[in-house]
């Protein structure tokens, strides 16, 4: 990934809340050629602090057999982003840009094979889901030869990360009159996106604490 000094992200707690609040990740892995799969992961902390995602795609899925090699696979966590107008900034003779976060974890991927595995992840993930509201649904309302055929049906994995790498672009290159602006800018724009980009501008600049980190 492209970070310059001005916005490499070293903090593990930014890129861990990162991961988090966007589990809708892309998994890139090399087959014959490069194949991606758009999928929710979990970001699980092991005993000794580490993390390892979690996830689950269709056995069809011809991407499901390079996970079955050593080879190293690439998941890719974006965070909010926004466009930028060359309007919000104090002098108007400069350009657009786009302010952004995203994450980078790579790792190693291992196939869990039994049944009673498989599950878990299943069960994992639709709880983590799930627990927001009043009423969580869970599998225990399917019918057990369903759930078996679902479970047949998919393949459930582990991605050790051995590497991340974070961009957190929030207009750190600018003056902070100016991030100001863009902040004011972005909050003024119907998109919630834009408004999340605002509130990750101004926890940078410690003005306003940002609940999502």
């Amino acid at each position: 990934m492209y970070r310059p000094g001005f916005y490499d992200c070293q903090d593990l707690n930014v890129v861990r809340q990162i991961m988090e609040h966007n589990p809708f990740a892309t998994l890139v892995s090399n087959g014959e050629s490069l194949l991606a799969t758009h999928l929710p992961l979990l970001a699980v902390k092991n005993d000794d602090a580490d993390l390892t995602l979690v996830g689950h795609l269709a056995r069809q899925n011809p991407q499901a057999q390079t996970l079955q090699g050593d080879s190293e696979v690439l998941c890719i966590f974006s965070g909010a982003d926004a466009y930028i107008s060359p309007r919000w900034y104090k002098d108007e003779e400069d350009v657009p840009t786009w302010n952004y976060s995203a994450v980078h974890a790579y790792g190693r991927p291992s196939i869990l094979e039994s049944h009673s595995a498989t599950r878990g992840v299943l069960s994992s993930t639709v709880d983590h889901f799930e627990s927001d509201f009043d009423h969580a649904w869970s599998l225990d309302a399917l019918h057990e030869g369903f759930l078996d055929q679902l479970q047949s049906d998919v393949i459930a994995f582990t991605i050790s990360i051995s590497r991340l790498e974070c961009a957190t672009k929030l207009g750190q290159d600018k003056s902070t009159d100016d991030r100001r602006r863009v902040s004011e800018g972005l909050t003024a724009q119907p998109s919630s996106k834009a408004n999340e980009v605002a509130a990750d501008m101004l926890d940078l600049l410690g003005e306003t604490p940002n609940p999502r980190r």
